[in-house]
């Protein structure tokens, strides 16, 4: 069975699963979401990247890297971006003083595939074909969540969570009763993995709550890894840092894919020292591989530039892209695309430093 067959066909039990917990468990080589949510199976697989805190990870989940580092040289003109990006990154990042938080707001859009009836596919048909032919509904759906970062890291993070919604049909277009099934299933979703409450997270990190006490444990859930926390802020010793890592699990010679899973969350998520970006964005720019373009979903915005990040497959695969302002190398973004321009995920970030937490229902969305 295809990759795509097999994420569309577990979209009803990952509904299942979601609704039943609200905490997860991942491997130690899938990338946990940071904002606490299985993402996967309905973002498809592009956003299954192996890292530790940003992209999404669970056991359905498809990891868009070679297993091999890829032999292409990385462009000067690529170079140039990502240094940019860096220097970006330690003149502009926002700076806290005690008691501040920074408030960082990401809002993400992907395509969704439902099948009003069976789950069962013709694997001899293309997924378009099943599509049509099982009669799949296709759709865009959104969310917007909200951090507060303490200026002190190691103290309580803030997390909110906004209601996943309906965008617009893909296909069948001109259908209204599938663009009502369309809606239903996404308002359905809306409500099975609503948040109503702020999610305290110690140091940023997910820890299992005790049934008795309802406090933290000492346990982490399936958030992050604290080995980031460590990470050297020098490209040089940031690479060796990272395949040491890989080391002491027993990979004997891990090669620059590796680095490149390790570097993924950290690459697309503000929620990350600016030092440790600053410092992936240089590493980054030396490995091989790395492609420059247009953003993937605004391929004619002249403002804005696009690096895809090195996966060992043609970009007609698809891959993971973060986009930068041209003129500034500020980070805009990351996206996720499937072969043939299919939309994996889309995220936007934007970041503020504020006073204090608003109340819950005075958050502005």
């Amino acid at each position: 069975m295809s990759d795509e067959s097999f994420l569309v066909g577990r979209a009803k039990l990952e509904r299942a699963i979601e609704a039943s917990r609200a905490e997860g468990s991942a491997s130690a080589t899938h990338t946990p979401n940071r904002f606490g949510r299985s993402t996967s199976a309905r973002r498809t697989r592009g956003l299954a990247i192996a890292g530790i805190t940003m992209a999404a990870a669970v056991a359905v989940a498809v990891s868009v890297f070679s297993p091999s580092p890829p032999a292409t040289e990385t462009p000067a003109s690529a170079t140039e971006v990502l240094l940019k990006a860096a220097n970006s990154v330690k003149v502009n990042d926002p700076k806290m003083q005690p008691g501040q938080y920074l408030r960082l707001v990401e809002s993400g859009e992907w395509d969704q595939t439902n099948f009003p009836d069976s789950a069962y596919f013709d694997e001899s048909l293309t997924f378009e074909e099943q599509v049509a032919s099982q009669g799949g509904v296709r759709f865009r759906e959104a969310s917007t969540n909200v951090t507060y970062i303490p200026s002190d890291r190691n103290g309580d993070w803030v997390q909110r969570f906004g209601k996943s919604r309906f965008i617009e049909m893909i296909q069948p277009l001109n259908d209204p009763q599938a663009e009502e099934f369309a809606r239903n299933s996404s308002e359905e979703y809306a409500a099975l993995t609503d948040f109503p409450e702020d999610q305290i997270l110690p140091g940023g990190l997910h820890y299992e709550v005790s049934e008795e006490t309802g406090e933290p444990t000492g346990t982490l859930a399936f958030e992050g890894n604290p080995s980031y926390n460590n990470a050297p802020h020098e490209p040089a010793a940031l690479r060796e840092y990272i395949l040491n890592g890989y080391r002491q699990t027993g990979e004997e010679d891990p090669g620059e894919n590796r680095i490149i899973e390790w570097l993924t969350p950290v690459l697309s998520d503000l929620a990350y020292p600016a030092g440790l970006r600053s410092a992936s964005l240089e590493l980054l720019a030396e490995l091989e591989g790395v492609e420059l373009g247009t953003d993937p979903i605004a391929p004619k915005d002249t403002s804005r530039v696009a690096v895809r990040l090195p996966s060992g497959e043609p970009s007609s695969a698809g891959g993971q892209y973060l986009v930068f302002d041209k003129d500034t190398g500020m980070f805009i973004g990351a996206r996720t695309m499937e072969a043939n321009k299919t939309v994996g995920y889309v995220s936007t970030f934007t970041s503020t430093v504020v006073d204090g937490i608003p109340p819950r229902d005075e958050e502005t969305w």
